[in-house]
């Protein structure tokens, strides 16, 4: 059995948790339990990967676990990236928004280079659709910045200095609602939610379902990447279906 903790901030006494947690579930499950734990803290000094217990009675407890530090991957996340590893891209995307935590500015310009990067790798929209729309969700811009950033992509495209296509977005647009095929933005609106908030109401899908105008997708498929829960998503769909 596996016990995989991911952990985004530093708490004092983690590795007492980590301990308990591995306890329980021996006692629980009878079975051996391995513990693994993901660091995605900003603390380059913080990765503690061991409990010590030591009594006057000369009890001893050592408990010793597997942990792996986001922010010290290097090289290897890069490898990974360089090898289509879907996951090294979502990483980045964490470090990146922690990283430009107070940048928007500078946040802007990472996520414009690596949506550029990710698509002249050319790999498919079907593929990566849910990679692309948590990369928005954790690099989250300001609308200004957003729309400026589609606009700039757009340009680029037309160009010819973007294969084959800008964001996430864009990326549904062009291979769904301008070819005619509004199902397939209907589609990624639903994904998103799904990435996000689990399972979608029969309701939810059903109102999506009814909506073909292109402008009303594209400004659905945003909220649906950038609103904070489910129900404040369903409260702007019903004000767009009637």
């Amino acid at each position: 059995m596996i016990h995989l903790e991911i952990q985004n901030q530093k708490e004092v006494n983690f590795e007492n948790r980590i301990y308990v947690y591995k306890y329980c579930l021996r006692v629980r499950y009878e079975e051996n339990v391995f513990s693994l734990v993901v660091y995605g803290d900003s603390d380059p000094d913080w990765q503690p990967s061991k409990y010590k217990e030591a009594r006057r009675n000369k009890n001893k407890i050592t408990f010793e676990f597997a942990t792996v530090k986001l922010s010290k991957l290097g090289r290897r996340l890069t490898v990974a990236r360089n090898q289509g590893n879907p996951v090294a891209w979502v990483i980045d995307a964490h470090l990146a928004a922690q990283k430009t935590m107070n940048d928007l500015p500078g946040r802007y310009q990472l996520k414009r280079e690596m949506i550029r990067d990710f698509f002249q790798r050319g790999m498919p929209v079907k593929k990566v659709s849910k990679i692309l729309s948590l990369i928005d969700w954790l690099m989250t811009l300001p609308e200004n910045l957003e729309k400026q950033l589609n606009t700039e992509l757009q340009v680029q495209q037309k160009t010819n200095t973007l294969i084959p296509i800008s964001s996430f977005e864009l990326a549904v647009l062009e291979q769904g609602i301008e070819q005619g095929k509004r199902n397939k933005a209907q589609e990624a609106v639903l994904d998103a939610l799904e990435t996000r908030f689990g399972e979608v109401s029969d309701l939810v899908r059903q109102q999506v379902q009814s909506l073909t105008d292109a402008l009303e997708l594209k400004r659905l498929l945003r909220r649906a990447i950038l609103v904070s829960d489910v129900n404040s998503f369903s409260a702007e769909l019903v004000v767009l279906v009637g």
